[in-house]
């Protein structure tokens, strides 16, 4: 399928058959359906911005967990971005343990169809929480931007008596490649002290976050798991080299966010990777009813510029001059 600019076909894809690849003049995107993740984001000609875990290339679900809803499952880490339905604290009482995902979100098949300038994902339906994932990724004619449309629906009461109605929301967990600085903007509102929640309260992690002129400014570290939580609006980005890599989305004025009323997480791992974290607001969702939340990608290039602080201040001139979520939903069409 071709349309202009935008090239949609069926690909393979480190392993991975019947991938869909949407290319343009500017940008390479690759969604996984087997797995239920987009897996590349990047510059034609350039590197992959997204983590893969290369040592499970190729490999799927079952491959790893014959039964992915056991208790004692491992978790199917491939790298790339999904959506999670629940805060964290409550897969305990929903899922029947507290770790790994959900894996009908989080691994399994998805089925996939061509859209206008990309694909649809319609994930299998979750025998702990009885919803399912639909999402949808276009790619624009031009520039770099991809517009991402998820919608979480209600399928059938979850597995556990007792736990419904659930507060569900669409959490995004994008895994890139490690990062220079990960960058949010800090809201002045909001009953958040300091304006940012750190998940695990050590120094080390303390040391490793600063304010830049109303701009959070989180590094990653070389030896420890750090995690940072904030009620920024607009957008989210990540500073690798001569890229800055870009999440905007909206937060909505007045609604209850997930963890506390966080719209934006962070996560870095000493194993190679970080993870850019968006929330929609909990609804409760009841069979038959959906909801849905909207982000959008976007990457640019940094000039060439020596210092860390100096790369950082242009990357957040550039952030700052994106399109917003509305401006983007227009260009796709859906608003």
């Amino acid at each position: 399928m071709k349309r202009k600019n935008v090239s949609v076909r069926e690909a393979v894809y480190r392993g991975w058959r019947e991938c869909i690849e949407m290319v343009n003049d500017t940008v390479r995107v690759i969604v996984v359906p087997p797995i239920g993740r987009i897996m590349h984001y990047g510059f034609r000609e350039d590197r992959n911005v997204i983590w893969v875990n290369r040592g499970l290339t190729g490999k799927f679900l079952s491959d790893i967990c014959m039964d992915p809803d056991k208790p004692d499952a491992p978790w199917a880490n491939f790298g790339g971005d999904k959506v999670w339905p629940l805060e964290q604290f409550r897969w305990a009482e929903v899922n029947g343990r507290e770790w790994p995902p959900d894996p009908w979100f989080d691994g399994s098949p998805y089925a996939a169809e061509r859209v206008r300038d990309g694909v649809r994902m319609t994930g299998p339906v979750s025998r702990f929480c009885g919803a399912r994932l639909v999402r949808e990724i276009q790619l624009a004619e031009s520039g770099a931007q991809i517009l991402i449309r998820n919608r979480l629906e209600k399928v059938q009461p979850a597995g556990i008596p007792g736990v419904e109605p659930l507060p569900m929301t669409v959490w995004s967990v994008t895994q890139i490649r490690t990062p220079e600085a990960i960058l949010t903007p800090l809201n002045s509102s909001g009953g958040i002290p300091g304006r940012v929640h750190f998940f695990n309260d050590d120094p080390e992690t303390r040391s490793h976050f600063t304010e830049e002129h109303g701009i959070g400014v989180f590094l990653p570290s070389r030896t420890a798991h750090q995690k940072i939580g904030t009620n920024g609006d607009g957008w989210l980005g990540a500073v690798s080299g001569k890229r800055v890599f870009a999440q905007t989305f909206s937060r909505t004025s007045g609604a209850v966010h997930p963890d506390g009323d966080l719209s934006v997480e962070a996560y870095t791992s000493p194993d190679g990777y970080a993870e850019l974290e968006l929330l929609s607001p909990l609804r409760l969702l009841d069979t038959g009813e959906t909801t849905e939340w909207d982000v959008a990608w976007t990457l640019s290039r940094l000039p060439e510029i020596s210092d860390e602080e100096s790369r950082r201040k242009e990357a957040v001139r550039l952030l700052n001059d994106l399109p917003s979520l509305d401006a983007a939903q227009e260009c796709f069409g859906v608003r």
